[in-house]
C-alpha cells in the first residue's frame, strides 16, 4: 500500500521546516532545496517529490510547495541538480548507493557537470576569468523509516542541497567528513532528532512527528555543539587520524561524557583586569606532545603541576600569555594544560592538532590544523649520497570546524567568507564580467579585509573606483590622511587601521588615505539605533556616493571582535521571500500602490538567487488582479529562473495564459501567431508534467483548444499549413470534454461550441461527401449540445443553420434562422429567411411556429407576416400540398462568439 500524497505532504513540510529552521540558525545564509524520494518494501523508487519553501499561504505563514515528479526518474533530479551520474552513466540503484555517492563523489560534479555542458561551446573572444570556486552547495542523502496510516511501511530518502556553505566547510564535508560539524549534525538529525518507536520507525500523530528529547532547533545545535567538542576530546585522547576521511557518524552517546564545550565556555565568560578574553589553546595528544622536538616550551609545568582543563580562572591568565601572530599557544591534551610553546610544525606529520581560538566574552572557534607540501612554490631537488631528495616548502593550513557565540554554533566565518566578499566586489563594480587582472586586485583586497580583522579596537575598509576615491580623498582633505596611492603590504594594514576613522583603498588595491572620517546626510530610513556609530555612518556614506550619480562603494565594517558586517549586502534568500511576501499583500489590497509594487518587483525580477517558485507566486496574484502584464513579466522571469529545474504543470499553465493574454491585447496577426504557439508549448507542458488522478490535466487540454482555435484563425487567412492545428484543437477540446465528463464536472458551452466549430471548419476543407456529412452531423450534435447550456445563443444557431442549409434540411435551417432572429434583429437573418421562404414558401409555417415559441406572440415581423398571408392565400386558391425545396446555397461567414473569453487559470 502507498503513502497517500495528504500523508507524504505533511511529512515533507514537517522535515522540511525543521531543518530549514536549524540551519538557517547555523547560518541565516544557508538555502534548502529538499527533494523526497519514496521507496517500497522492495526498495523500489515509487515516487519524487521536489520540497522547497515558498510565500505564503493564505493563513500568511510561508509553507512549502510539493511538485510530484510525474516521472519516477532519478535522472531527472539529477539534472536539476546539475549532477553526473555514476561511471558509465549508471545512476545509484538503492538508498545506499546513492548516498555513498553523493559522500564521495560530489564535491566535484558541478565543475565537471559544467566542463562537460560546455564542450560544444565556442570559445570567447575574451577570456573572463572567474572565482576559484562558484559552487557553493554540497549535497547529501540520507532517510527516515516511516510507519504511516493503515502500517503502511515506506522509507523516506530525502537529497539535500545546501546552499551558501562557505568553502572550508564544503571541504571538510567531503575531504575531512569526520571533522564537519555540518555532516555531524546532519547524520544525528536523520538519527535521532525525531522520536521512534521500536523498529526505528518515525510516526505521524495529529499532524505532527514527535521530537525525541522535545527540543526545538536551537536546542538540537546545542546539543550538537556539546557533542563535537566531546568528539573532538575524544579524536585527541585517541590521537585520531585527520587524513583518512571517515564518512558515516556513528551515534554515539559516549561523546555527551565529555565536558570540553562548558569548560572552554566557563573560560570565555571570565574578563581579566576588565578585558575580554583572547588567545589559544593547541590540543594534541599526550603521546604527541612528548614526541621530541615538536613541542617548543617556552613555559613547561610540572607533572604534577599541570593545570586541570576546569580550572577557569587559571587558564583565563594563562591565555594572556599566548601570541598566535608568533605560535604560541597553551599546549594541552584532552584534560591538562602543560604549559606554554611553539610547535614544530615540519614534525607533525599526521599528529591530530585542534586549536580553539578564544575572541571575546563567550566566544570560541575550533580550528582543524595541519600542514601540506605546497610544490606550486617550486621546491629544491637536493642530492645526498647518491640519493635524490625534493624539498618543497610547507603551507600551514587552519580549517575553522565550528564558532561558538554563547553556546550557540555558527558555521562559516561569522558573516564574513572570501567567497561572499569577492562575489560582492564583482557584482558592484564589474557586474559579474571580471577579467583576471579584477580577479587578482579582488583576492589582494580581500587579504586587505582579513588582514584588518586582526586589529583589535575595529576598522572600517572603504572601496571605491580610482576616480571617485581620488574625487572623494580631495573633498575628505581635512578629515583624513592622505598618501600617495600604492599598494600597502598586507601584514601592514592592522597597524595602519590603529588610528580612528576608516583606511581608503581602490578597486586596484591602492591605498590612498588612512584615518578617513567619513561623512553622509543623515536619512530617516538609513541606518540602525541598536548599532554603533561606526556602523551608521558607513551607511550614511555609502547613500551619500548612491544619490551623488550612483557612485559604486563597497564598506567592511570590522568590530572590536573580529565580526565583519558587508554592505552594500549581498542578495539574501530571507530578504528575497520577505519582499514577495510583501508583493503579494501589495497586490491583494483594494487600490494597489504602483510605485511599491515596481520597486519591490523590479528587486525580484534582477536578482540571480530569486526562487523561481515565489516568482511564479507573485505572478498568480498579479493574474488573479488582472494585472495582466505583470504577470506575464513574473511567469517569465520563473520560467527563465527555473532554468533546467522541474515545472510543475499549474506553473506551465500560468506562463500560457500570460501568453494568452498578451495576444488577446493586440491586433498583430504575426506576433500573436507566436503568442498562440507559446501557449500551446506551455500547456503541453503542463500536461506532461500533470498527474494521472491528481491534476487539472482537463484545463490544460481546454487551453490547448482553446488556443488552437484561436491560432486557427490566424492562420487560415495567411497560411494553407491548418489542418494539422485544427486537428489538433479538435483532439484538446474533445480530451477536456471527456475529461470533464469523467470527474462529473460541467462542460461549458464554449467547449462544446468551438468543437463544433472546428469541426465545421474540417467539414468544409474535405473533398469527400461522405466525410464531409459526417463532420457536419457531428458539428451539429455540438452546437446542439452548446444550445441546450446557452439556448439563446445566436452564434451556434447561426452557424447550425449554415449546415442545415449545405445538407439541404431547410426546416431545420429555417428553425435556426428564426430564433436566430428573434434574438438578433438584424437585416441579413431577415434576408435569409426571406430568400428561403420565396423559393419553399410552405416554410413559413416552420418560421411561424419557431418565432412565436421563442417571443410567446403570434405576431410576426412585416416581412415574415407577408409572406404568411401570401402563403394563406395561395393554399386558398390552388390547394397546393408542397413546394420545391430550395435549388441554390449561399455559404456565408461563421461568427467567432465570445472573442474576449479568458483561459482557465486554475
Amino acid at each position: 500500500m502507498e503513502i497517500s500524497k495528504k500523508e507524504l505532504s505533511t511529512v515533507n513540510e514537517i522535515i522540511y521546516k525543521n531543518m530549514d529552521l536549524w540551519l538557517k540558525k547555523l547560518n541565516k545564509r544557508i538555502h534548502l532545496k529538499l527533494y523526497a524520494l519514496v521507496y517500497d518494501n522492495n526498495d523500489k523508487l515509487t515516487k519524487i517529490v521536489r520540497v522547497k519553501k515558498t510565500v505564503p499561504a493564505s493563513n500568511g505563514e510561508p509553507g512549502v510547495a510539493q511538485d510530484i515528479f510525474p516521472e519516477v526518474d532519478l535522472q531527472t533530479v539529477f539534472d536539476e541538480l546539475r549532477i553526473l551520474p555514476a561511471d558509465e552513466g549508471k545512476l545509484p540503484a538503492t538508498i545506499e548507493v546513492l548516498k555513498c555517492f553523493l559522500d564521495k563523489q560530489c564535491y566535484k560534479s558541478l565543475a565537471d557537470y559544467k566542463q562537460k555542458s560546455a564542450e560544444d561551446k565556442t570559445e570567447e573572444s575574451e577570456v573572463k576569468a572567474q572565482p576559484e570556486s562558484e559552487d557553493t552547495r554540497l549535497l547529501y542523502a540520507n532517510h527516515f523509516q516511516y510507519l504511516g496510516a493503515k502500517n503502511t511501511q515506506v522509507t523516506l530518502s530525502y537529497l539535500l542541497e545546501i546552499r551558501n556553505v562557505d568553502a572550508v566547510s564544503r571541504e571538510l564535508f567531503f575531504s575531512r567528513p569526520q571533522f564537519s560539524f555540518l555532516r555531524m549534525s546532519l547524520d544525528y538529525f536523520f538519527g535521532n532528532y525525531f522520536s521512534m518507536n521500536p523498529k526505528g520507525e518515525i510516526t505521524l500523530q495529529d499532524n505532527k512527528i514527535q521530537s525525541r528529547f522535545d527540543e526545538d532547533p536551537l536546542l538540537f545545535n546545542r546539543r550538537m555543539s556539546r557533542l563535537f567538542f566531546g568528539k573532538m576530546q575524544e579524536y585527541i585522547l585517541s590521537n585520531k587520524s585527520a587524513d583518512v576521511p571517515e564518512f558515516n557518524n556513528d551515534l554515539k552517546f559516549d561523546y555527551s561524557i565529555h565536558s570540553l564545550m562548558e569548560q572552554m565556555d566557563e573560560i570565555s565568560s571570565l574578563p581579566y583586569e576588565n578585558a575580554s578574553p583572547f588567545g589559544s589553546i593547541l590540543f594534541l595528544n599526550s603521546q604527541a606532545i612528548d614526541l621530541p622536538g615538536l613541542i617548543r616550551f617556552s613555559i613547561q609545568f610540572k607533572e604534577t603541576g599541570r593545570i586541570l582543563l576546569d580550572d577557569a580562572k587559571r587558564i583565563r591568565k594563562l591565555l594572556e600569555l599566548t601570541n598566535e601572530d608568533k605560535d604560541l599557544y597553551l599546549i594541552a591534551d584532552h584534560r591538562h594544560i602543560y604549559g606554554l610553546g611553539e610547535v614544530n610544525w615540519n614534525l607533525q606529520h599526521s599528529t591530530l592538532a585542534v586549536r580553539l581560538d578564544f575572541n571575546g566574552l563567550s566566544k570560541l572557534k575550533l580550528v582543524l590544523v595541519h600542514t601540506e607540501a605546497e610544490l606550486s612554490k617550486g621546491g629544491e631537488l637536493i642530492v645526498e649520497n647518491d640519493k635524490r631528495y625534493y624539498r618543497s616548502d610547507l603551507a600551514m593550513v587552519e580549517q575553522p570546524l565550528i564558532s561558538l557565540c554563547s553556546k550557540n554554533p555558527r558555521l562559516g566565518e561569522e558573516g564574513y567568507s572570501s567567497e561572499r566578499f569577492m562575489k560582492l566586489l564583482e557584482n558592484t563594480f564589474w557586474k559579474g564580467q571580471s577579467t583576471a587582472a579584477h580577479q587578482s586586485s579582488i583576492k589582494a583586497l580581500d587579504l586587505i579585509v582579513r588582514k584588518a580583522r586582526e586589529q583589535k579596537h575595529g576598522t572600517m575598509v572603504v572601496i571605491t573606483n580610482p576616480d571617485t576615491a581620488e574625487q572623494e580623498l580631495t573633498t575628505l582633505s581635512k578629515q583624513s590622511t592622505p598618501i600617495e596611492e600604492k599598494a600597502i603590504h598586507p601584514d601592514h594594514v592592522k597597524f595602519l587601521t590603529a588610528i580612528d576613522g576608516a583606511i581608503y583603498f581602490d578597486t586596484q588595491a591602492r591605498c590612498h588615505a588612512l584615518g578617513v572620517i567619513l561623512d553622509g546626510n543623515a536619512k530617516p530610513d538609513i541606518g540602525d539605533p541598536s548599532r554603533g556609530a561606526r556602523f551608521n555612518s558607513a551607511h550614511r556614506y555609502l547613500h551619500k556616493l548612491k544619490d551623488n550619480g550612483d557612485q559604486k562603494c563597497v564598506i567592511a565594517i570590522i568590530s572590536e571582535d573580529g565580526m565583519v558586517n558587508l554592505i552594500p549586502e549581498n542578495e539574501n534568500e530571507d530578504l528575497l521571500l520577505a519582499t514577495a511576501e510583501e508583493m503579494i499583500d501589495l497586490i491583494n489590497v483594494d487600490e494597489p500602490d504602483l510605485n511599491k509594487l515596481e520597486a519591490k518587483g523590479k528587486l525580484l525580477l534582477e536578482s540571480s538567487i530569486v526562487d523561481s517558485e515565489w516568482l511564479f507566486k507573485v505572478g498568480r496574484a498579479c493574474w488573479n488582479a488582472e494585472m495582466y502584464d505583470k504577470a506575464f513579466e513574473f511567469a517569465n522571469h520563473a520560467e527563465d529562473q527555473a532554468n533546467s529545474e522541474f515545472i510543475s504543470a499549474s506553473n506551465y499553465n500560468l506562463i500560457g495564459i500570460c501568453y494568452y493574454a498578451k495576444a488577446h491585447n493586440q491586433d498583430d496577426d504575426q506576433a500573436n501567431m507566436k503568442y498562440y504557439e507559446k501557449v500551446i508549448e506551455m500547456c503541453e507542458k503542463a500536461v506532461e508534467n500533470s498527474l494521472h488522478g491528481e491534476n487539472r490535466y482537463h484545463i490544460y487540454k481546454q487551453n490547448i483548444g482553446f488556443s488552437c482555435y484561436k491560432l486557427f484563425q490566424i492562420l487560415k487567412n495567411n497560411s494553407d499549413d491548418y489542418y494539422a492545428i485544427l486537428e489538433k484543437a479538435i483532439y484538446s477540446l474533445s480530451e477536456a470534454i471527456e475529461e470533464r465528463k469523467r470527474r462529473s464536472l460541467e462542460n461549458s458551452k464554449q467547449l462544446y461550441f468551438r468543437r463544433a466549430y472546428c469541426l465545421q471548419e474540417q467539414a468544409e476543407s474535405e473533398e469527400s461527401e461522405v466525410t464531409k456529412e459526417a463532420l457536419y452531423r457531428k458539428s451539429i450534435d455540438d452546437y446542439n449540445l452548446s444550445l441546450e447550456l446557452e439556448p439563446k445563443d445566436p452564434d451556434s444557431l447561426w452557424n447550425k443553420f449554415l449546415i442545415h442549409e449545405y445538407l439541404v434540411e431547410l426546416n431545420d435551417a429555417v428553425e435556426c434562422l428564426a430564433r436566430v432572429l428573434v434574438l438578433k434583429n438584424e437585416e441579413i437573418y431577415m434576408e435569409q429567411l426571406v430568400e428561403i421562404i420565396n423559393k419553399q414558401p410552405d416554410l413559413i409555417l416552420v418560421a411561424r411556429a419557431a418565432y412565436t415559441a421563442q417571443t410567446g406572440s403570434a405576431s410576426l415581423p412585416s416581412e415574415l407576416d407577408k409572406l404568411y398571408e401570401a402563403y394563406l392565400g395561395k393554399l386558398e386558391a390552388f390547394d397546393l400540398e408542397g413546394v420545391a425545396a430550395a435549388k441554390e446555397v449561399t455559404s456565408h461567414p461563421k461568427p467567432d462568439p465570445d472573442g474576449d473569453e479568458e483561459l482557465d487559470s486554475n
